[in-house]
């Protein structure tokens, strides 16, 4: 018989090689499933996501995680809520510190989120991300009690070409991403510190500004730049405070309905150097270095053949604010600059520009304000200087026929302080401009452009400017046409309370004008009190120059003249004060009865010259006569163009004596009919007049215009009536 031993075998031991066992199957499998983990996870994604959030949709394509690095990356994430738009996100990469973990603590040191799509869109006030609402419910059953905190830190997070599609009830575009990095970010601190550098993309966007009215961006904006939050973290919208440094290029903007939109701006680039922004309750808002870069306003309004730059309204090289600042109801604007700005004004009927007819035609005219309505406080507007510089006004009127064609160069135009609730501030103002070729225009001054009592008070000077550029409005207002002419004007305006007091000095040189329209011409004769190219025939110097003063006073409310004609209205009263005291100067020591009024049955207003008087029955020119008339004579050499009227007027007085001479000559020898008489005296008179100045002065009869013979029944002795 064989004998075996029997070994007895200890329970613990069992035990303990059994748990040996299944410790080792546990970490077997645990190294299983963190080997196997990345692979299986787009699987559990995909296919029980729905079951953790109500009506979404989640899906991955792919995972690669590095344990003991703490490196995760996540490829073809998807997420969608359900009717909503879904967020797509090529891939995510995420660093952290795993052995932080343990104290509840996630630490991020890199947040890379690179490609993809994120759609926000606001519905019934709610802002929804994929459609996930992004504000906390309020449902009290949903709220558990808060466990142990968490403590969330992130180093960086970047963020690379990731489209934002927007969609608000009255703003909707995209946003790309092109490069985003945010840094230093900590949960456990009670302020939130964050920077941010951006490059972003505006590829398209629309503001609904009216109901049928929406703001386009026609083509991709470029935007950079840097951002500075500062915030508590639990008063995040009321106490923060923003520093912002950016640059926008390629700015196209367009006016108008979906179908139809009008271009309304170009802008190359807006740039801003610094801008602080505090609080939303009560903002505060201060910014500095603002410039903006060839700024195109209606672009492609207008075709001018001549200027083969002129496709937009206005153009503007650059635009500089120095600083701005928002408070208090005030917004304060430091100096603006405007350089290089070249505007082309087309005006058509009454006057309106004709490029901005498309524009006004976007707006309904507004509808009248309801009464009753809380009135609320303006906002204070103040600028402390502008200065416009190297700029250029292309004008062109069709209201009128030939059109008026006006270039002015605005070299500088310096302006400021300004504030709108100071009406009582003047505002000072100084211009140097070009008109035309060779044109200058300068004023000096200041003036109150508010309502309230207005002021003016400034020096003005306008040299070299060629009258024949406005003659079309000369022509329709005077039926004058100017074939040539310059003028100069020199002289100061003040405005006190109504009261106007302007002193001009006005040069015109080598005058000439054409009268191209009798019933118009007519009018203005009146209104100088003789034809006007004799009036300033008589005004002409030697070199055909004319100088003339043109005051202006009184109340601006009771003046006599409208603005329709107040050209002519100036320039007559002006020629004849002129005319008047240069007559008076060439006769003297004769000339003291010289004067402007009617004359008999004649209800026109003409300069009267001091008659020619004669003796009952005289005709022959005594040596008082033959003296007055050198002074005529020689005023006829001196003004070619000027003609005289000559019309002989008998007295009741020569009818007398005539009658008495009758009475006492012999029956035999009867004189002719009194009549007859006084008709040969008069004749005699006249010839006299005309053969003087034509024997001793060379002055052709033709100057002297014989008119009908008159009775004067005031008149002491017979005369000859002159007037220009």
């Amino acid at each position: 018989m064989i004998v075996f031993p029997i070994r007895c075998i200890s329970p613990m031991k069992v035990i303990a090689k059994s748990f040996v066992i299944f410790i080792i199957l546990v970490l077997l499998l645990g190294l299983g499933l963190v080997v196997y983990l990345p692979r299986l996870l787009p699987t559990l994604v995909n296919d029980y996501s729905g079951k953790f959030i109500d009506k979404s949709q989640v899906k991955l394509a792919h995972a690669e995680f590095d344990y003991l690095d703490g490196y995760f990356k996540l490829k073809g994430v998807s997420f969608q809520q359900g009717q909503g738009q879904p967020l797509a996100i090529e891939q995510i990469t995420l660093k952290l510190d795993p052995k932080a973990l343990l104290n509840r603590h996630l630490k991020i040191s890199q947040l890379y989120i690179q490609g993809g799509v994120v759609p926000l869109q606001q519905s019934d006030g709610q802002w929804q991300l994929a459609g996930l609402p992004l504000t906390a419910g309020n449902d009290e059953a949903s709220k558990t009690e808060p466990g142990p905190p968490w403590r969330i830190s992130l180093k960086q997070l970047q963020l690379d070409q990731v489209k934002l599609n927007f969609e608000h009830p009255q703003l909707m575009g995209a946003l790309l991403v092109k490069q985003l990095i945010a840094a230093d970010y900590d949960s456990r601190s009670p302020v939130l510190n964050l920077s941010i550098s951006h490059h972003l993309e505006l590829q398209s966007s629309q503001l609904q500004i009216s109901p049928e009215q929406w703001l386009h961006s026609k083509s991709p904006s470029q935007l950079k730049g840097q951002v500075q939050l500062r915030a508590p973290l639990n008063k995040l919208m009321e106490e923060f405070e923003l520093q912002l440094a950016t640059r926008i290029d390629n700015i196209e903007l367009q006016l108008g309905d979906r179908q139809k939109p009008m271009a309304l701006a170009n802008l190359q680039s807006l740039e801003l150097k610094a801008l602080s922004l505090k609080s939303l309750s009560e903002p505060s808002l201060k910014a500095h270095g603002i410039s903006a870069q060839q700024l195109q306003f209606l672009p492609g309004a207008i075709s001018v053949k001549d200027q083969a730059s002129a496709s937009s309204a206005v153009n503007t090289e650059t635009i500089e604010l120095d600083s701005l600042s928002f408070g208090a109801q005030t917004l304060s604007l430091g100096k603006l600059a405007i350089n290089g700005v070249q505007a082309h004004i087309e005006l058509v009927e009454n006057y309106q520009w004709q490029a901005l007819q498309p524009l006004l035609q976007q707006f309904p005219a507004s509808p009248a304000k309801q009464q009753g309505g809380t009135a609320t406080e303006a906002t204070a507007i103040e600028l402390q200087a502008l200065a416009l510089s190297n700029s250029q006004i292309h004008l062109q009127d069709h209201n009128i026929e030939p059109k008026v064609t006006l270039a002015i160069k605005l070299q500088q135009l310096d302006a400021g302080p300004y504030h709108s609730q100071k009406p009582e501030q003047a505002t000072q103002i100084k211009l140097a401009a070009g008109l035309q070729e060779i044109g200058r225009l300068n004023f000096s001054g200041s003036l109150s452009p508010l309502a309230g009592p207005q002021t003016i008070d400034g020096e003005y000077e306008l040299q070299h400017f060629n009258l024949v550029d406005i003659s079309p409005y000369f022509e329709q207002q005077s039926g004058y046409f100017i074939r040539t002419g310059q003028l100069n004007l020199k002289g100061n305006t003040k405005l006190v309370d109504k009261q106007l007091n302007s002193q001009n000095k006005i040069r015109l040189n080598a005058i000439e004008l054409d009268r191209v329209d009798e019933e118009r011409a007519k009018k203005l004769d009146q209104q100088v009190s003789m034809p006007l190219d004799s009036a300033l025939g008589l005004l002409r110097n030697d070199k055909g120059d004319i100088k003339l003063d043109m005051p202006i006073e009184g109340n601006i409310d009771e003046l006599e003249f409208g603005t329709g004609d107040i050209v002519n209205q100036l320039s007559a009263r002006a020629v004849k004060s002129a005319s008047l005291a240069y007559l008076k100067y060439a006769f003297q020591p004769y000339g003291s009865l010289i004067t402007v009024g009617s004359w008999l049955s004649d209800q026109a207003q003409k300069i009267r010259l001091d008659p020619i008087e004669f003796d009952a029955g005289q005709s022959q020119l005594n040596q008082t006569q033959l003296a007055y008339i050198d002074k005529l004579g020689k005023l006829l050499q001196d003004k070619q163009k000027l003609r005289i009227k000559a019309c002989p007027i008998a007295s009741p007085n020569e009818t007398a004596w005539l009658q008495q001479q009758a009475q006492q000559a012999n029956a035999e020898q009867a004189p002719p009919p009194i009549d007859e008489q006084i008709q040969t005296l008069q004749k005699q008179r006249l010839d006299g007049l005309q053969k003087q100045l034509l024997e001793q002065y060379q002055i052709e009869p033709s100057r002297i215009i014989p008119c009908r013979a008159q009775q004067d029944a005031k008149a002491q002795k017979p005369y000859l009536h002159l007037e220009i």
